[in-house]
């Protein structure tokens, strides 16, 4: 009977020892999921209740159990029971979830382990995206192109609607301030007094010619024939 009970408690230490062992490498942002699977042991493991855990794997230091095809969300970590296996999936890694921990398996006896080594590292950082802005103008420049505008929209609808234009200087409205229209009558003004200067000195060249003498003499030949 002693013998029995020593190999009972030397039982726990031998499945220690086979204890199997995984690594899982991620960056911080990054989603990682890894399986435990194939427990050492006796037993079925499609019926026992699976949980994660973090080094040294106490009560404490449980994180969730989940039972057979059974699927547990908490935080950033889900564990799914699929009977055999435990997938054990980390959302949006952290520098903190960097550690030791233990897929457990639950038995009458004592529960079977399988030791998990996080590692996570920066990673490359993402590049910018570039930002692309639109120009929206200024409602003062709106506003001045807007008058601007108008002004040349009713400058030529006043062209167009009078023929004599040229000759007679259209009025000027009290809402037309604006520079298009001051340079528009400055324009006409100075067409206008041209064509007059050219008129006055056109009538100042045809006054100082002299008139042309139409001579009525006759021919001092006739003269003679009549004497004989």
């Amino acid at each position: 009977m002693r013998e029995i009970y020593i190999y009972c408690c030397l039982l726990p230490a031998l499945s220690t020892v086979k204890m199997k062992s995984l690594s899982k490498n991620g960056n911080v942002g990054e989603n990682v999921t890894f399986t435990c699977s194939n427990w050492d042991g006796l037993g079925k493991p499609q019926k026992r209740v699976k949980y994660l855990c973090k080094a040294p794997c106490e009560d404490k230091d449980v994180i969730m159990k989940v039972k057979p095809e059974e699927t547990k969300n908490k935080d950033r970590i889900k564990l799914k029971n699929t009977g055999g296996s435990l997938v054990v999936t980390f959302f949006n890694l952290q520098k903190s979830d960097a550690k030791k921990y233990y897929c457990g398996m639950e038995r009458a006896v004592w529960d079977l382990y399988i030791e998990v080594n996080l590692k996570v590292t920066q990673g490359p950082r993402p590049k910018p995206t570039p930002v692309i802005t639109k120009f929206s103008p200024s409602p003062a420049v709106l506003s001045s192109s807007t008058m601007s505008s108008n002004d040349t929209e009713t400058t030529t609808e006043e062209c167009t609607s009078s023929p004599n234009s040229s000759s007679t200087i259209p009025p000027v409205s009290a809402t037309h301030g604006s520079g298009g229209s001051l340079y528009f009558i400055a324009v006409v003004t100075v067409m206008v007094a041209l064509l007059l200067m050219a008129a006055l000195v056109l009538y100042r060249i045809i006054a100082r010619k002299p008139p042309k003498i139409v001579s009525s003499a006759r021919d001092p030949r006739d003269d003679s024939v009549e004497v004989q």
